[in-house]
């Protein structure tokens, strides 16, 4: 792909879709909670757009990668998507625990997050919270990263990249508080691993909605986590 395109490609989806989240500010979020569970246009768009960049990234890699025997190939990529896909679900119920003790331990900071009232769970939650975890893979876990390390192709800059992506995945959830912003940096790292040693998205989506859901499903649970 062509560097011209590739950094016209991301300063579009920077402006348009990176820095919005990053100005909304902490406490903005009661009504984006809200309207997760009603019709979304916001994840029609997002769903769009996480299929464009993948398929684009898809293809991107069909030309560069060497072909491996089908039936060897598709063993394992099972293997390493059952393999990967538990672990970093588990580590992130891990990361879950420790929030939830760093609730007990430091009520005054998780404070803030109790505020939002919390969606009814439903069929069109799950579907807005889907089509959510896909996008953000696909533009946090793989475009940004995968588009930095094209347009800056040093070495020494590989830690800074990984860093700028998580930075951004992190703070993208600012409006829903400090604590948000730390679930989100910890989860992202293992959302990340997941990314690189899968070489790709999908599983990385589907554990990211699973634990999305569980999230909704505990704080409805729990009275909205008060």
């Amino acid at each position: 792909m062509k560097k011209k395109y590739l950094a016209a490609e991301f300063a579009a989806v920077f402006f348009l879709l990176v820095l919005p989240p990053l100005l909304v500010r902490s406490g903005e979020g009661s009504a984006t909670l809200v309207s997760a569970a009603d019709f979304s246009w916001t994840a029609l768009m997002q769903l769009a757009v996480a299929l464009f960049l993948d398929i684009q990234f898809r293809c991107t890699q069909r030309q560069v990668l060497p072909s491996a025997p089908a039936a060897a190939q598709s063993f394992q990529k099972l293997v390493t998507v059952l393999l990967w896909g538990s672990t970093t679900f588990g580590c992130l119920m891990l990361i879950y625990a420790l929030m939830g003790t760093l609730a007990l331990l430091l009520p005054s900071f998780f404070a803030a997050g109790r505020d939002f009232p919390v969606p009814a769970p439903g069929l069109l939650l799950a579907l807005n919270l889907a089509a959510g975890a896909y996008y953000e893979e696909v533009l946090y876990r793989q475009f940004i990263p995968g588009s930095l390390r094209s347009l800056l192709p040093a070495r020494r800059l590989a830690i800074p990249v990984e860093l700028v992506s998580l930075l951004l995945f992190a703070f993208s959830h600012r409006y829903l508080g400090a604590p948000s912003v730390l679930n989100a940096a910890l989860c992202g790292i293992m959302l990340r691993i997941c990314c690189i040693r899968t070489g790709g998205v999908r599983t990385g989506a589907a554990v990211h909605f699973l634990y999305n859901m569980l999230l909704v499903l505990a704080s409805a649970l729990l009275g909205g986590g008060g």
